[in-house]
């Protein structure tokens, strides 16, 4: 017989397929504890048991999602800053490729949790940490290293970019364009953060007042 954590996982996972099958089928907005009980083929009392609220669920699956990040995204498999990033923002395209229910629920959730405080904080947790992971992650690409005001700085761009490389994929599915884009985007945190490499034409040009 299976440990009571592993049944618990795998309970998790039946309630997580089932709610990616409703989204694909009607939307984030069709996700009830009906339908995740019917479709998952559990008991209301092992839904509840489990997520109390729909909100843990979607704090769950923002979990298991930044846990896939850090387990496919390991700075020493990319000998640079922009290697990384190419291979994140592949990563993501995959990701919602083949699955955009994931992203489409997650949008949805983060609409849904703006009015609920108790929420907010679990998700500034959540993500604060994360923030935590990609600081060790970037690190690596950096000789001498960042200060820490800079090294939040660089983190907070980078989630902002590919929280919104999400939403504008979702949108527009132009992988050519979003992986070309990623390249600019990594060789600019390059010079705003240790300048140009050497022999790089990149520059960065003082304002001038016109008189």
């Amino acid at each position: 017989m299976a440990p009571k954590s592993e049944q618990a996982e795998r309970t998790k996972t039946k309630i997580l397929s089932a709610v990616y099958e409703i989204v694909r089928r009607e939307g984030p907005q069709g996700i009830s504890a009906n339908k995740i009980v019917t479709t998952a083929k559990i008991s209301k009392g092992g839904l509840f048991h489990h997520f109390p609220q729909i909100e843990d669920l979607y704090l769950y699956m923002l979990d298991d999602l930044i846990r896939q990040m850090d387990e496919g995204l390991v700075p020493r498999d990319f000998p640079s800053l922009e290697k990384f990033i190419g291979h994140t923002t592949d990563f993501l395209i995959l990701w919602m490729d083949q699955a955009p229910e994931i992203m489409s629920a997650l949008y949805h959730f983060l609409s849904q949790s703006l009015h609920n405080p108790k929420y907010q904080e679990r998700l500034k947790t959540m993500v604060e940490s994360s923030f935590a992971g990609w600081a060790e992650k970037l690190s690596a690409y950096f000789t001498p290293a960042l200060s820490k005001t800079k090294m939040q700085e660089l983190v907070r761009l980078v989630d902002m970019y590919f929280s919104g490389l999400g939403l504008h994929y979702l949108i527009f599915k132009d992988p050519k364009f979003y992986r070309r884009l990623s390249k600019d985007f990594a060789r600019m945190l390059q010079v705003q953060f240790t300048g140009p490499a050497p022999g790089s034409p990149v520059q960065l040009r003082p304002n001038r007042r016109t008189s």
